[in-house]
C-alpha cells in the first residue's frame, strides 16, 4: 500500500477504499500493523502472465462495453462495426509489411500467445498424438501452440499458416525463446485466397474459426480437407457460445462477452465436416476460462 501511494498520491480515503477491496476480494490478509498479499493470492501468482493479459484485456474492451452496450445486446452487427476491440484485431494490418502494421499486430500477437500457452495445456487433454507426425497450425499465431504441441509429442513438426506480419513476429518470437526452427516454421498466406500446404496428417484451427461467416468456414475447412494426408484429422479447439443460466461474467470475463455473437454451436462444425465426407466425428469438451469444444474428424 505504501508503494501504491507513493506512485499514485491516495489520499486517506483512497488508501481504506483500496485496502477494503484488496481484503473483500482475499488479496491481502490485513494485520493491525501491516498489510500483507494472502497465501492464496500468492499461489495464484504462478499464473501472473495470464492475470495481467485478461486484465488488460479487459481494460481495452471496457469502453465498447459501456457505451455501446445497446448495440452490443441487440443483433451485434452494429456493435462490431463501432467496437474498438474489433480495431485492435485489424487482420489487414498483418498483410503488409510497415513499422506501423508491425507495431499493430504485435500488441494483440503478443496478448493472444499467453492465452495460448495455458489453452495447450487444456488441449492436450483431449488431443492424442496418435500417428501424428506433421501439424499445421492454421492462424497459429506466434507459434506458442504449436511449440507446446511438437513439445509433448515425439518425433513432431508443425507449420503455423498466418499472415506475413504475424509470421515475421512468430519468427522472431521463436528466436528470442531459443527454441530454434526445427520443430515448427511459419508459412505465410491467407487461407481467403491460398492454398495450405500439402502432406499434414493433423490440421489443427483454434479460436480461428468464429471469426468467419459460416459460408467462409465451409471454404477453409474444404481447403483443410484437400490439403490433409489420407487418415489425417481435423481438429477444431472453440469456446463455445454464452449461456447465462448459471453466474455472470465477471469483468475479466469482457473480452469474451465481446464475442457473443459470433461463436457457433460445435454442431456446425461438426455438420459442415461431415459434408465435406469426414469421418469418425467426435467432440469432447473441456473447461478452461469457459467451456471449449475439441472436434475432431478422420480423412478416409
Amino acid at each position: 500500500m505504501a508503494e501504491l501511494s507513493r506512485r499514485y498520491a491516495f489520499a486517506p480515503a483512497g488508501k481504506s477504499f483500496i485496502a477494503a477491496g484488496l481484503k473483500q476480494a482475499g488479496i491481502v490478509d490485513v494485520t493491525e500493523s501491516a498489510m500483507h498479499l494472502s497465501p492464496r493470492f500468492r499461489a495464484v501468482l504462478e499464473w501472473r502472465d495470464l492475470l495481467e493479459t485478461r486484465l488488460e484485456l479487459a481494460a481495452i474492451v471496457l469502453p465498447d462495453f459501456t457505451e455501446l452496450t445497446a448495440a452490443l445486446l441487440g443483433t451485434g452487427e452494429d456493435f462490431m462495426a463501432q467496437s474498438a476491440t474489433f480495431d485492435l484485431f485489424r487482420y489487414d494490418r498483418a498483410k503488409h509489411r510497415s513499422d506501423e502494421n508491425r507495431a499493430a499486430t504485435e500488441r494483440w500477437v503478443r496478448l493472444l500467445s499467453v492465452l495460448s500457452r495455458y489453452e495447450a495445456d487444456g488441449l492436450l487433454k483431449l488431443l492424442e498424438q496418435g500417428a501424428t507426425k506433421h501439424i499445421i497450425d492454421v492462424g497459429g499465431n506466434g507459434g506458442v501452440l504449436a511449440h507446446a504441441l511438437c513439445g509433448a509429442w515425439s518425433d513432431c513438426r508443425a507449420q503455423v499458416f498466418d499472415l506475413p506480419v504475424v509470421c515475421d513476429i512468430g519468427r522472431d518470437m521463436q528466436n528470442g525463446d531459443g527454441l530454434g526452427t526445427h520443430m515448427v516454421t511459419f508459412v505465410e498466406g491467407d487461407l481467403r485466397h491460398d492454398p495450405l500446404p500439402e502432406g499434414a496428417d493433423l490440421i489443427l484451427f483454434k479460436s480461428v474459426l468464429h471469426d468467419w461467416p459460416d459460408r467462409d468456414i465451409a471454404v477453409f475447412l474444404s481447403k483443410a480437407v484437400e490439403s490433409l494426408k489420407t487418415g489425417g484429422r481435423i481438429a477444431i479447439f472453440e469456446r463455445t457460445p454464452f449461456t447465462f443460466d448459471a453466474a455472470m461474467p465477471a469483468f475479466y470475463d469482457l473480452p469474451n462477452l465481446m464475442f457473443m455473437h459470433v461463436l457457433r454451436p460445435p454442431r456446425l462444425y461438426a455438420e459442415i465436416l461431415d459434408n465435406l465426407g469426414m469421418t469418425s466425428i467426435q467432440q469432447e469438451q473441456i473447461e478452461l476460462d469457459m467451456p471449449f469444444y475439441l472436434t475432431q474428424a478422420i480423412k478416409h
